[in-house]
């Protein structure tokens, strides 16, 4: 199925490939839209961290014809904690860049990378994670960078985060928000002064999609916020992405999905295509295969008519494990992505 999906989907395939390696589940907080055993140290060992570096040249290699660049999303749990920074774990991180790097290097692949961290640490550690960003981007000429994870709703953004963010500046490469439903109603209804003032106009900002999970149905946007905070995107902040990728209508686009190029690898060392192995099959509205989630995107342009669609060059898609998902509010009539576009369009005019 997965080839077959890549060759009609040809024009819209990112040339990005992903690799999201999540180390351990281990992390010091309890967020509302996290489903990690927090307390868990699986994966937490040199040794296991090490061996899924096996799993990235053999995914690499495999895809090394379809893309030029990989991008590899260093996860938790939190990479970043104290604790760990102290009996040594940024050099280990920097030895599992540094081999990936090289062996990127030897079968002609360019590598990005991104530490992702919920920026609650001490100074001390900060300091220390900056020197290894800059030793890792000066050794390895690469795309190194920082991505701090934001929440309007779920968890208080102290004043830690907000000097750590000063103090990482020049390393942070982007600022995080899972979109849930609670955080887009609280962002759109009260507003948010920080993100407004300092967040917005300096920083790259993306809005994950929400990843469903047993029991967070109340979290899932319904189809009718998720299209009304693309609208108020539109109007009021136009360089949140993805949002912004939509907004460029004069140009072809892929879609923002990078499932065909990526792979998932747990903190046991398992692989999975991008869903975490805790799921049934009366979850999806589609059959679902751990390894290939194609037969989603198949059901989805089906659905939606996509290739017949006018607005199918430009469109992005959207998130196919949450339109999948049977705890979703369809509360909006046919394709949401649609109705946005027949916004900027036709409506807004």
């Amino acid at each position: 199925m997965k080839s077959l999906v890549k060759e009609i989907l040809k024009s819209k395939k990112p040339k990005l490939g992903e690799i999201e390696v999540t180390l351990f589940e281990f992390c010091n907080l309890k967020c509302d839209f996290c489903f990690h055993k927090v307390n868990d140290k699986t994966g937490l060992t040199k040794e296991e961290i090490m061996e899924k570096l096996s799993t990235i040249f053999s995914f690499s290699n495999s895809i090394k014809e379809e893309v030029k660049v990989i991008q590899l999303n260093m996860v938790g749990g939190e990479l970043m904690i104290d604790s760990l920074i102290e009996v040594g774990y940024l050099e280990i991180y920097k030895e599992f860049i540094l081999k990936v790097n090289k062996y990127y290097k030897e079968i002609g692949i360019d590598l990005r990378v991104v530490f992702v961290s919920n920026y609650l640490f001490n100074n001390e550690s900060s300091i220390k994670i900056e020197k290894m960003i800059n030793e890792l981007k000066t050794e390895t000429k690469s795309y190194i960078g920082m991505i701090a994870s934001y929440d309007f709703s779920g968890r208080p953004m102290n004043q830690l985060w907000k000097e750590n963010l000063k103090r990482l500046k020049n390393v942070t490469v982007s600022i995080n928000t899972v979109m849930t439903k609670p955080a887009l109603e609280h962002l759109m209804i009260k507003g948010d002064k920080y993100w407004e003032e300092e967040i917005y106009p300096n920083f790259e900002t993306f809005f994950d999609f929400f990843i469903p999970d047993k029991g967070s149905n109340d979290l899932i946007p319904p189809d009718s916020l998720l299209l009304d905070f693309y609208k108020w995107v539109s109007d009021k902040y136009p360089n949140i992405n993805p949002i912004k990728d939509m907004l460029k209508t004069n140009e072809m686009q892929p879609m923002s999905c990078l499932s065909l190029n990526k792979i998932t690898i747990f903190p046991d060392g398992s692989t999975s295509n991008c869903r975490w192995k805790r799921y049934d099959d009366e979850d999806f509205k589609n059959e679902l295969n751990y390894d290939d989630n194609s037969n989603m995107m198949m059901d989805y342009i089906t659905e939606y008519n996509c290739f017949s669609c006018e607005y199918y060059s430009i469109c992005t898609f959207r998130c196919f494990t949450q339109w999948s998902w049977n705890g979703r509010i369809r509360d909006v009539e046919g394709c949401v992505n649609k109705h946005f576009y027949n916004y900027l369009f036709k409506d807004k005019k």
